[in-house]
């Protein structure tokens, strides 16, 4: 089952990333203005009855909320960006509109509460009140999320902060001076002495108490971290939008050396290389851009143009605990594999495509010195491999093949996910298997090799769960037998839909394949971190794109050599355990704001009593 400590990281994942276009914010904006305006004047009014007259009234009191608590808040978005620009910390349109749309929402859940609350204790001008203590509200809460998704230091926060709250106080100014002339008791005490105390002394208050609470949320993060709660959302905010690598200082605290396989297979016909497929224990992880996450996408993009050739990346074993601390160090791979290059040696003759088992099932195949053996456990969730487990895998390879070449092909997304580790059922029958077909593979007679390759980018993208580099095919003919691999730059994939891709590669004549994922983490900034290739979408494209790579794969089938090799890197990684510890530090947060979220809407109502009788004398 899934490990519910990254569940809890998911989730908190969504609440950070997640925000609407800028006209749903604005339609939302709309709608709960004024319907909060109609409410409180039926709340005022403690009337059901509607007759013509209520109507209009409640039209009214509709379009007053409107115009003080929607018109502020859509006029505060742009306005909020420029002035944020003007200090070198930008946010996007998206989240400036989403920004004004959560302080709106955080008004009215005092104001509603608070116009209730004025009304049946019998206080005179029952709106005033709580629309004060509101203003206080908004002011506090943008300060904290700008400071949290700008970076921009609370001093100079306060000026793009305060822009909504004086916006909604100078709407409401304007909407009552009219009505003062005719009915001086509308305002009441509303004076700039009152006016000024209980904003000032509300937004202290208020202040105080979230940042206590902040300070006790982010006790997880202190003592294993090193950082602030704010700094480390606010790296997160920089990471996704500006590809910052900030947050990877962070993460310097969890950083070990170890000695990670790495091993590369080089197609190539008239001594041109046609292909090259890149395995790497490098897990690509943790999201976006940060440490390995796009190294996938990295050494393709470097190996092409170096080579000119059709390049996949496919991972082995390996957790987010071999995540690359920096994306700096993909250099270093990058080298490693280089290097591997100028000591392949090539053969023209390869064993069969063979399959053993069902959960897992291995497709295998051997050239040369070298085994390669793909597992999947679809239609189960295939999921990482722990580290251990790929060692003990090339160990029981070794014992028939000089380069034992493992892939996970990381195929097939269903929760729950949890990945597999050592000493597991599913460990052991994969190791097992894994012999077995190895040595079964060392036995078998070797033929000349026919192979073809194509990619393409297929016009999905992040939304679809598909990375930059698109889908590609390796097409293979031996012993008048075709088989074939499709690699996707994508996040696993979701469930079922390498069943379809096989099934539609049988109707053209193939044998047996198998699809591989990259499992990239580039695509991990949507629906909560996990992002499988077609989860939503895209499965039409797909097919017609395995459609097209076949056709390209088959005009380019042509006598080819083949060669594999396999080494160690030194790579600096977060280390063993190291990402469980990650996510338990960001599950405690998670679930110790969730336990506070209730004590703030408290907070709100003893903050509105405590204004109300300081304004009559009795604190």
């Amino acid at each position: 089952m899934v490990n519910p400590e990254i569940k809890d990281t998911q989730e908190l994942s969504k609440l950070l990333f997640n925000a609407p276009d800028p006209l749903v914010s604005i339609y939302l904006m709309t709608l709960i203005s004024f319907f909060s305006g109609v409410f409180t004047e039926l709340a005022i009014r403690k009337t059901t009855t509607l007759e013509t007259g209520i109507i209009l009234s409640l039209i009214y009191g509709g379009v007053f909320g409107f115009f003080i608590f929607a018109v502020p808040a859509v006029l505060s978005a742009s306005i909020t960006q420029t002035i944020c620009k003007l200090f070198r910390a930008e946010i996007s349109q998206k989240r400036a509109y989403f920004l004004s749309l959560s302080a709106l929402i955080v008004a009215e859940l005092i104001y509603l509460p608070g116009t209730i609350l004025s009304v049946t204790i019998g206080i005179d001008n029952p709106f005033l009140y709580s629309f004060l203590l509101s203003l206080s509200g908004v002011l506090v809460f943008r300060t904290l999320v700008l400071r949290t998704i700008t970076g921009i230091k609370p001093h100079i926060g306060l000026i793009p902060a305060s822009v909504q709250s004086t916006l909604m106080l100078s709407n409401l100014i304007l909407a009552r001076s009219i009505e003062v002339y005719t009915d001086p008791t509308i305002l009441g005490e509303f004076t700039g002495y009152f006016l000024l105390t209980k904003v000032v002394i509300s937004s202290l208050i208020l202040i105080f108490a979230l940042y206590s609470i902040i300070l006790i949320i982010e006790a997880p993060l202190k003592k294993n971290l090193n950082t602030g709660l704010l700094d480390f959302a606010n790296y997160i905010f920089a990471n996704i939008e500006k590809e910052s690598p900030l947050l990877e200082g962070v993460f310097d605290v969890y950083s070990e050396k170890i000695k990670l396989p790495i091993s590369v297979i080089s197609i190539k016909a008239q001594d041109k290389t046609k292909a090259l497929v890149l395995s790497s224990f490098i897990h690509p992880g943790p999201f976006g851009r940060l440490g390995s996450s796009d190294m996938p996408a990295n050494l393709i993009k470097a190996f092409s143009q170096k080579t000119g050739a059709h390049v996949f990346f496919t991972k082995g074993a390996g957790t987010h605990d071999t995540n690359l601390v920096s994306s700096k160090d993909i250099s270093q791979v990058r080298d490693a594999y280089s290097l591997l290059l100028n000591r392949l040696e090539y053969t023209n003759k390869a064993t069969e495509f063979k399959r053993i088992g069902e959960t897992p099932s291995i497709f295998s195949i051997g050239f040369g010195a070298s085994t390669l053996a793909i597992p999947t456990f679809s239609p189960m969730t295939t999921e990482d491999i722990e580290i251990g487990v790929g060692f003990t895998i090339l160990s029981e390879m070794k014992q028939h093949t000089k380069n034992p070449i493992f892939i996970e092909s990381h195929n097939s997304f269903e929760e729950p996910i949890s990945p597999i580790y050592s000493g597991s059922e599913d460990a052991l029958n994969l190791i097992s298997e894994i012999s077995l077909m190895t040595k079964t593979i060392s036995e078998q007679p070797s033929y000349k090799i026919k192979a073809g390759a194509a990619k393409t980018c297929i016009g999905l993208g992040i939304n679809e769960g598909m990375g930059s580099e698109g889908i590609g095919m390796l097409l293979f003919e031996i012993n008048k037998t075709r088989y074939a691999l499709v690699f996707a730059d994508s996040n696993n994939i979701a469930k079922g839909i390498r069943e379809k891709i096989i099934e539609r590669l049988k109707q053209k004549g193939i044998t047996d394949a198998e699809i591989i994922s990259s499992d990239t983490h580039s695509v991990n900034t949507v629906n909560g971190g996990e992002n499988p290739l077609c989860a939503r979408s895209g499965m039409n494209e797909l097919l017609a794109a395995i459609d097209t790579l076949y056709s390209r794969s088959l005009d380019d089938l042509e006598e080819v050599e083949i060669a594999g090799i396999q080494d160690l890197v030194e790579a600096n990684v977060f280390g063993a355990g190291k990402s469980s510890r990650l996510f338990s530090t960001i599950s405690a947060v998670s679930a110790i704001s969730k336990i506070l979220a209730p004590a703030l809407l408290s907070l709100a109502f003893i903050l509105w009593l405590f204004t109300y009788f300081f304004s009559r004398g009795f604190v």
